[in-house]
């Protein structure tokens, strides 16, 4: 799940003035708005709400209201329906009307309750800022996404700009207001600068921990839901490892020197496209498909780099300069020239790596079956 207190809404309406531009921008695929008391708010409405609840006490230069998101992974969308439906559904668009309306319901009903949490974790209970309902907000759910002009798919040319991506893309928009639902209409505020729980003179929590924000929301769903969330899934894990320096495994020298023929030999002998997905094995890249004439494969980084590779050489975000094998180590595992040549000697130059590709191609053939065994493990055991 991808969480943000507030994301950026340039070209759409800054957070200094009214949330018009904003709310109307989000009104083109929901019909109406939600908030904790209410599931049928119009667009009027909730402008009038947001703007008014945001009047005084602010000056010229202070947001009047945030944006928070809450983006749900394709695997917990999955097993919603599995659990509202018991059955397994590949792409939102192959729900029925009747289905999408109960789906929507029950995404609306999380997004109130992460409002809960969000309120909890401003540490106001004494200025009466206990749950959602504290909070001034509207919020709408949406389920398609289309492809930018900025994505590496578009640059790669596999999809075209507008395109609409498959599967499911379920997450909730939501405008908050910069002050509180409460008798004060306290300011509070998710980006402040303490982003640390602290205690203050008086003996009383303050901050707003946004990390804790993730983390406990993430905790709400799989409550909820009885999600059974996998430990190298949850955020703190993945906050953790951003955090730890990567430990790159380095071969032992048997060689201290090549002469050109048999450095160019064991290039050779290689196999890149073994070697990247033993990558995508390792979890360093993400395995994305391959053209319609099997001659590139695709692969993601974390930060959303793509990488095209053919049977010798691959580019990096679609770019001008072909790398070989030996960029790739000191790309993947910074290694020189002395020591990439090591690890591919020993390892055969990752010839041992084709049962990967083999690998791949058949979770591709029997990707339902791997799937519903996944969705199904995610059910908690009573």
């Amino acid at each position: 799940m991808y969480i943000k207190p507030h994301i950026e809404v340039s070209g759409k309406g800054d957070n200094l003035s009214s949330c018009k531009k904003y709310a109307t921008y989000l009104s083109k695929e929901a019909v109406s708005f939600f908030n904790h008391s209410s599931d049928n708010i119009s667009l009027r409405d909730a402008i009038e709400m947001i703007d008014r609840h945001s009047k005084g006490q602010l000056n010229k230069n202070e947001a009047k209201w945030y944006a928070p998101v809450y983006s749900f992974s394709e695997k917990e969308a999955q097993f919603i329906c599995y659990k509202l439906f018991g059955k397994l559904f590949f792409d939102y668009t192959d729900l029925s009307e009747k289905q999408k309306e109960i789906y929507n319901q029950y995404i609306i009903e999380l997004g109130k309750s992460f409002q809960d949490v969000m309120a909890e974790n401003f540490n106001k209970r004494e200025l009466g800022i206990i749950d959602g309902s504290n909070l001034c907000y509207v919020g709408v759910v949406e389920n398609s996404r289309v492809y930018k002009a900025y994505d590496e798919d578009v640059k790669a040319g596999i999809f075209k700009e507008g395109a609409p991506k498959k599967g499911f893309n379920t997450h909730i928009h939501i405008i908050q207001s910069r002050k509180a639902n409460n008798e004060k209409k306290s300011k509070i505020s998710p980006m402040q600068n303490s982003r640390k729980i602290t205690v203050n003179n008086m003996g009383q929590k303050v901050g707003f921990d946004r990390t804790n924000l993730k983390i406990s929301i993430e905790n709400k769903f799989d409550k909820i839901t009885n999600y059974n969330r996998k430990i190298e899934d949850t955020f703190e894990y993945q906050n953790q490892k951003k955090k730890e320096k990567k430990v790159m495994r380095r071969p032992s020298l048997k060689r201290v020197f090549y002469d050109k023929n048999t450095a160019k030999e064991i290039k050779s002998s290689s196999n890149l496209r073994g070697y990247f997905f033993y990558l995508a094995n390792s979890k360093k890249l993400e395995y994305k498909g391959k053209n319609k004439e099997d001659k590139d494969l695709f692969f993601n980084s974390s930060d959303n780099s793509l990488y095209i590779v053919d049977d010798t050489n691959y580019i990096k975000n679609n770019g001008w300069f072909k790398k070989d094998i030996f960029k790739a180590h000191s790309e993947f595992e910074e290694l020189n020239y002395l020591y990439a040549l090591n690890q591919m000697e020993q390892e055969r130059g990752y010839k041992l790596y084709n049962e990967s590709s083999l690998r791949f191609n058949k979770e591709e053939m029997d990707e339902f079956n791997v799937l519903s065994d996944n969705i199904g493990s995610l059910f908690k055991k009573k």
